[in-house]
């Protein structure tokens, strides 16, 4: 159950708390828990509330704080001294033990140093020449979808695109893009909410580890322009990264690599189909396709959340927050907060394009960002010349990884 927790100078806005009693804990009128399937089908709901009456909300049983309002999300993401990640973003236990040192999970400085040893590979003259290569990606796998009336465009496209990319960017044999797809995918069941899949994604999580152990190798022996092999080579300070560390940051770049632009183009396509006014918009003017992919970021965030840790008391919102605390930053919340976006309920391609938070803020700002923008572009763009008249063919899948808002199946019709 979620608690409210208050003190007497904020009884009067707070609904939940009890004024007769300075500092007593009530519980709430409602529960949030993001790791129900509730929640992950329709999160919503639940952010109006927080938006609203909660912006410092409280889960003592299930051991966090949550800010949803644009401007607090914002501010916690660039202040890492006190919202330190060092000891990981997920509440899932274990998960951050499974994949190891990378930088999601750590504060400066080794943060800024293990980012430096990749970040030439998303610069922005860097991924616009990979345009090329991820239209020809995009081309095919429509072809193939247009070729059979249609499919499951989460699976076979969305879901694919950006992982033949992330691939190649990576040196990860295409051969090998199958494998290492499904030993990821088993790797992320442990983010399901659920006990169930833990023996299996500890599994895949060993043998991942292996598969990249054999590919680092390769890279020492032979090295090429890729990222393996920038952080097979690499140094900081003279000395070599830790295997470990290459595990790390070789998992934490192909997931992110994939799973937020796979959520951004099959959520897409998805609202597109249900929002046949602003799919005509774009049909009609292909020029704000751009403008759309922000929009769509905006709209249905791929990354609901991100998590923290105080370093120190915080105090806000009329309530103290304790050293130790876990803190959790509503990305997809603060983006439909009224305060910074009018009617943010809505979808609108042409809406001005404001700052985002899906890709996070501050020292942990997505590497990868420009790269998943370039390929959401080329994807709604080749779907718009090929096939703008699409529609759905049966009911889509929600993918359930407390994180991630995307899906599993979108059956279409072409």
């Amino acid at each position: 159950m979620g608690y409210f927790v208050g003190v007497l100078g904020h009884a009067a806005a707070s609904p939940g708390l009890d004024r007769a009693s300075p500092g007593r804990i009530e519980s709430a009128p409602f529960d949030y828990n993001p790791l129900s399937k509730q929640v992950q089908d329709d999160p919503y709901p639940f952010y109006r509330r927080l938006t609203a009456d909660y912006p410092l909300y409280h889960n003592p049983g299930m051991g966090f704080w949550a800010l949803s309002r644009y401007d607090d999300v914002r501010a916690a993401f660039r202040d890492w001294r006190t919202y330190s990640s060092a000891e990981g973003v997920n509440l899932e236990p274990g998960f951050t033990e499974m994949i190891g040192p990378e930088i999601l999970n750590m504060d400066p400085p080794r943060h800024d140093q293990l980012r430096r040893l990749i970040g030439h590979h998303f610069t922005l003259s860097r991924v616009r020449s990979y345009e090329p290569m991820v239209r020809e990606f995009a081309v095919r796998l429509l072809t193939a979808l247009i070729a059979e009336g249609g499919g499951d465009f989460a699976a076979d496209f969305a879901g694919r695109l950006p992982v033949l990319t992330i691939c190649r960017l990576m040196g990860i044999p295409l051969e090998d893009e199958a494998t290492v797809r499904s030993l990821a995918h088993d790797m992320l069941l442990a983010l399901s909410g659920s006990d169930e899949h833990q023996a299996t994604s500890a599994a895949a999580g060993k043998e991942l580890s292996g598969y990249f152990a054999s590919q680092v190798s390769r890279r020492r022996d032979s090295p090429g322009d890729d990222l393996i092999s920038s952080l097979a080579n690499g140094r900081i300070e003279g000395e070599p990264l830790p295997a470990e560390e290459i595990f790390g940051m070789c998992l934490i770049v192909y997931l992110a690599g994939n799973t937020t632009t796979s959520a951004l183009i099959s959520n897409g396509l998805l609202c597109l189909a249900r929002h046949p006014e602003q799919r005509a918009a774009l049909s009609g003017d292909p020029g704000l396709i751009e403008n759309a992919v922000e929009e769509l970021l905006r709209y249905e965030s791929p990354v609901q959340w991100s998590s923290r840790v105080t370093t120190r008391m915080v105090a806000m919102h009329g309530l103290e927050v304790p050293a130790g605390e876990r803190v959790m930053l509503l990305i997809g919340a603060a983006q439909r907060d009224p305060r910074e976006w009018e009617d943010p309920d809505s979808l609108d391609v042409r809406r001005p394009p404001q700052r985002l938070l899906a890709f996070g803020d501050g020292v942990h700002r997505c590497v990868g960002a420009p790269l998943a923008r370039l390929e959401g572009r080329v994807a709604f763009e080749e779907v718009f010349r090929r096939m703008p008249s699409y529609s759905l063919a049966g009911e889509p899948q929600r993918v359930y990884i407390s994180t991630e808002r995307g899906l599993a199946g979108l059956p279409l019709a072409v």
